[in-house]
C-alpha cells in the first residue's frame, strides 16, 4: 500500500483515521480494486459505505469513517495522484437508504431463497435468448432487451445507448447537440426524461456512465451512483417519480465498445450481486445479438442496393427488345418476354436489313440472372453488328460464333434462331444454332419443325451452319419460343404440349391473336407453378391476299 504509507507520513493521523484508511483499503483489495486511488472510485465508494450501512453502523460511526475516508482522497488530490476527488462531486454523508428501504429492500430478498433467484434469471436469460433469436435488426435487438431485462429484475425504467463509433446506428443529423452515444431505446421512462423528445438522455456531454464505458472503466454490471441524466432532468423541474439511481451493464464485443444498458431504481444498490452478474451475462447475449442484427442490417442494405441495381438493369435489358412490332405488308408480327427473375438470358430482336428484308432473332443463354442478361446483351450487339454484311442467316450465326468463341471466355453459350423474311416471295431463309425447333403451323393445322442447322454458339472454335429455306403460305403460322415455353410443369408434373397447342393455331386472326392463345393456354395448364426458366416467344403469321392483291401471284 504505497499510496496509504505515503499519506500517514504526510501528517499525522489519530488511530480511529488510520484504522478507517486501512480498513476501507482491505476491502478494495479483497474485491481485486486498484491499490491507488482514481477519481472514478464512487462506485466503489458507495458500495462500501453501503455495506458497512447494512451491516448495522450508526449514523456517527459512519460519518467520522467517511470523514477520514474524504480525507484520504483530498490528500490524493492534493498531491497530483488524482484530478479530483470524488467527494468533490458527490455527497458520501447524504444517508442512501433510510431504514425503511433497507428493511424493504432485505424483506425483497428475502422473499427468494438464492436457489429461486438463480431460477429466475436463468429463466429471464433463456427468454432473453428466444426473444433476441427473432429481433432482425439492432433498435428491435434492444426494445426486447430491455423489456425482457426490467420484468426479469422488477423494474421498470431502463434506456440503452449505442457508441457512435459502433456503426450500429446512424448518427442523428439534427437536434440535440451530438455526443458520442446515440440513444438506441427506452421503455417506462419517467415524464422528466421522456419530456421533449428524451431530451436529457439524448443532450451531451456524457453522462458518468458512458464516462467510465469510454474510458474502459466499466467492464462489467455495476451499480452506478445518482443518474447525472436525472439529476439534470430534475434540476428543469422534471418529474422522475423518484427515480435517482441506476445499474448499468456494457455491451462489449471483443473488446469494442458497442453501448450501454442502464435499469433505473429508486433506490442506491436495490439490485444484488446476483442481479447484476445476471445483467453482465444479458450484455454478453445482446452485443452477440447485436452483431447479428448488424450483419442483417448490412445484408439487407446491400438487398435493397442490389434490387435497384436489377430493377434498373431490368429497364435496360427491356429497353434492349423491340418496342413496337415491323409493319410488313401482309404479315403480322407480335411477341412476349417473361422473364424468370428480375434480368433474363433470353431476348428477341428484330430490324431491317439494307436490302429492305426483315431480319428475326430469338435467343437463350444457357444460364439466369444478370450474367447471362450481360451475355445476352453482347451477343444481340454481335447480331446487329455483323448483320449487314452477312450474306445469310448460317454465315451471320457463323461469324457471331467466331467473336464469341475469342472474345467471351466466360463459359456460357447461346442457342440462336436467326430468319430472313422475303416478303414479297413468301419465303423465309434461316439457321438454327441448338435452337428449340420453331413450330410452322400450315393453314390446315399442319405443323413443321425447323430443326437446328448448326451447335449452340460459343462452344467450339470452328462449326458449321448451314442456311436453310421455308416457305410461308397464306394463313401459314411461325411460332419461335425459348425452352421455358416448351419446358413448363403444371401442379402434375406434365410438360406443356406445345406442338399439339401449335396445331390449334390459325393464321386467319393475325399474329397476336395466336400469341394471346399460347400465353392463355400456358397460365391455365401451369396455374399455381412458380415459373422456373425465362420464357420468350414470338409469332409471324401472313395473311391471305385480296383479290386485287397481285403481289403473291
Amino acid at each position: 500500500m504505497a499510496a496509504f504509507q505515503a499519506y500517514m507520513q504526510s501528517t499525522d493521523k489519530d488511530d480511529a483515521s488510520a484504522e478507517s484508511v486501512r480498513r476501507y483499503l482491505n476491502w478494495r483489495a479483497a474485491h481485486s480494486r486498484p491499490e491507488e486511488p482514481t477519481d472514478t472510485d464512487d462506485v466503489d465508494l458507495r458500495t462500501y459505505l453501503m455495506r458497512l450501512r447494512t451491516q448495522g453502523w450508526d449514523a456517527e460511526s459512519l460519518r467520522a469513517h467517511t470523514e477520514a475516508i474524504e480525507a484520504y482522497y483530498a490528500w490524493a488530490r492534493d498531491t497530483g495522484r488524482i484530478l479530483s476527488s470524488p467527494f468533490d462531486e458527490y455527497d458520501f454523508h447524504r444517508p442512501y437508504l433510510s431504514r425503511d428501504q433497507i428493511r424493504r429492500r432485505q424483506s425483497v430478498l428475502g422473499e427468494h431463497d438464492d436457489v429461486t433467484t438463480e431460477i429466475a434469471h436463468l429463466r429471464g436469460l433463456y427468454q432473453l435468448a428466444a426473444a433476441l433469436n427473432r429481433a432482425p435488426d439492432v433498435h428491435t435487438v434492444f426494445a426486447l432487451a430491455l423489456e425482457t431485462l426490467a420484468e426479469t429484475i422488477h423494474l421498470e425504467s431502463a434506456w440503452a445507448f449505442v457508441t457512435k463509433d459502433s456503426g450500429l446506428m446512424p448518427a442523428p443529423t439534427s437536434g440535440d447537440v451530438d455526443h458520442g452515444f446515440i440513444l438506441a431505446a427506452c421503455r417506462g421512462l419517467p415524464p422528466g426524461l421522456a419530456r421533449q423528445d428524451n431530451h436529457f438522455l439524448r443532450r451531451s456531454p456524457d453522462c458518468h456512465c458512458q464516462s467510465l464505458l469510454q474510458s474502459e472503466q466499466l467492464v462489467r454490471a455495476v451499480n452506478i451512483v445518482e443518474c447525472s441524466r436525472l439529476q439534470d432532468s430534475a434540476e428543469h423541474d422534471g418529474e422522475n417519480l423518484g427515480l435517482r439511481f441506476h445499474a448499468s451493464t456494457p455491451i462489449l464485443a471483443n473488446d469494442r465498445l458497442l453501448g450501454i444498458i442502464n435499469v433505473a431504481t429508486e433506490e442506491w444498490q436495490f439490485l444484488s450481486a446476483a442481479d447484476l452478474s445476471f445483467l453482465s451475462a444479458a450484455g454478453v447475449q445482446v452485443s452477440a445479438a447485436l452483431e447479428r442484427a448488424r450483419m442483417y442490417d448490412v445484408s439487407q442494405a446491400r438487398r435493397g442496393r442490389l434490387e435497384r441495381e436489377l430493377e434498373m438493369a431490368r429497364t435496360v435489358q427491356a429497353s434492349l427488345l423491340p418496342q413496337q412490332p415491323p409493319t410488313i405488308d401482309g404479315y403480322e408480327v407480335a411477341a412476349d418476354w417473361h422473364s424468370a427473375f428480375r434480368v433474363a438470358g433470353d431476348f428477341y430482336d428484330w430490324f431491317e436489313l439494307p436490302d429492305g428484308r426483315w431480319l428475326f432473332l430469338i435467343g437463350d443463354v444457357t444460364d439466369k440472372g444478370a450474367p447471362a442478361a450481360l451475355y445476352m446483351a453482347m451477343v444481340r450487339g454481335l447480331l446487329r453488328s455483323l448483320a449487314p454484311s452477312a450474306t445469310d442467316p448460317g454465315t451471320l450465326l457463323t461469324n457471331v460464333n467466331h467473336e464469341l468463341f475469342r472474345y467471351a471466355s466466360t463459359g456460357m453459350f447461346v442457342t440462336v434462331f436467326c430468319a430472313v423474311l422475303d416478303d414479297k416471295a413468301g419465303e423465309i431463309t434461316y439457321a438454327n444454332a441448338g435452337h428449340n425447333p420453331p413450330l410452322l403451323t400450315r393453314s390446315e393445322g399442319r405443323v413443321e419443325e425447323l430443326w437446328p442447322t448448326g451447335p449452340l454458339l460459343g462452344v467450339m472454335e470452328s462449326v458449321d451452319i448451314a442456311t436453310r429455306s421455308a416457305k410461308l403460305n397464306p394463313n401459314d403460322t411461325l411460332l419461335v419460343y425459348t425452352d421455358g415455353l416448351s419446358d413448363a410443369l403444371n401442379p402434375g408434373g406434365e410438360v406443356f404440349d406445345l406442338p399439339a397447342r401449335a396445331s390449334q393455331l390459325t393464321g386467319r386472326e393475325g399474329a397476336e391473336a395466336a400469341l394471346r392463345q399460347i400465353i392463355g393456354d400456358l397460365q391455365r395448364f401451369t396455374a399455381g407453378v412458380r415459373q422456373g426458366d425465362d420464357i420468350t416467344l414470338w409469332v409471324l403469321t401472313r395473311s391471305q391476299p385480296t383479290a386485287t392483291d397481285t403481289r403473291f401471284e
